[in-house]
């Protein structure tokens, strides 16, 4: 057991108002956590599962908004490919030409 009564006693009353209105809000993240707990034979693999998917949830229920992630539009992650693709086969003519020049001579 994570805690006794005797360690929150003095507490107890605001960390059950805590948890009760809380409760709805972290609903899926309690069950993530709370699966770690009531099921002592789950494998570690599972647990750690679990924890970084409540951590997850967590994470995107409370920072919404402020930790966007900037996608690239589709065009200009065409253009990157093609420039991209355009220089890698500009080396390999290269190299292709000068070794067809160097066995010629």
């Amino acid at each position: 057991m994570l805690l006794t009564y005797d360690d929150i006693k003095d507490d107890f009353e605001k960390i059950f108002q805590n948890w009760i209105d809380k409760r709805e809000k972290f609903k899926t993240i309690f069950q993530e956590l709370l699966i770690n707990i009531y099921t002592p034979k789950l494998y570690r693999e599972y647990k750690f599962l679990n924890i970084v998917q409540a951590l997850d949830i967590y994470h995107k229920q409370t920072k919404k908004g402020k930790h966007k992630i900037e996608y690239m539009s589709q065009d200009s992650y065409q253009n990157g490919i093609n420039q991209q693709l355009s220089e890698v086969i500009q080396k390999l003519f290269k190299i292709i030409l000068s070794k067809k020049i160097s066995k010629r001579f």
